[in-house]
């Protein structure tokens, strides 16, 4: 392995450790302070969900869980919402106005109680400003903690 790279990696299991060892946060967030650029780590009764990664982590974490909050922006409420609707790969084709997937009302309520869901979870979070080094921590998280909606797959 490249020494550079081995070096990165290093450093990314020192902050993963640091990240899975501090105190969970939940909603609401209030007026606590957050790191403005880093990684988030959801879980529920202690189980690791989701690990994602920002460089404006409040707008971020609430985007997750926000009523208003749309498919594009409450990404991990619309994983959560298409595996409990059986829903498998979505092709990416323009859909006829109403008939995406989104648009369909299942889905449409349980997006609206994964965002509920995900109000309730504890959240982790850890100050990273380098953007590789947020990427390596964010992939290096969902595959050590096995997030089961990290979802890497090109589009």
């Amino acid at each position: 392995m490249d020494a550079i790279f081995q070096r990165e990696i290093e450093k990314v299991v020192v902050v993963f450790k640091t990240l899975v060892e501090s105190k969970p946060i939940r909603y609401p967030l209030g007026v606590r302070t957050l790191p403005e650029k880093g990684i988030y780590l959801f879980s529920e009764k202690g189980a690791h969900q989701y690990v994602g990664r920002s460089d404006s982590i409040r707008d971020r974490l609430n985007m997750h869980q926000r009523e208003s909050a749309d498919i594009n922006s409450a990404s991990f409420a619309a994983l959560i919402a298409k595996k409990d609707c059986g829903i498998k790969a979505v092709s990416y084709k323009v859909a006829a106005p109403g008939s995406h997937y989104s648009d369909q009302p299942d889905f449409r309520k349980a997006f609206s109680l994964a965002k509920k869901r995900i109000r309730q979870m504890e959240i982790k979070v850890i100050e990273e400003t380098d953007p590789v080094r947020q990427a390596l921590l964010e992939l290096y998280t969902a595959s050590v903690l096995k997030t089961p909606y990290n979802d890497f797959s090109n589009h």
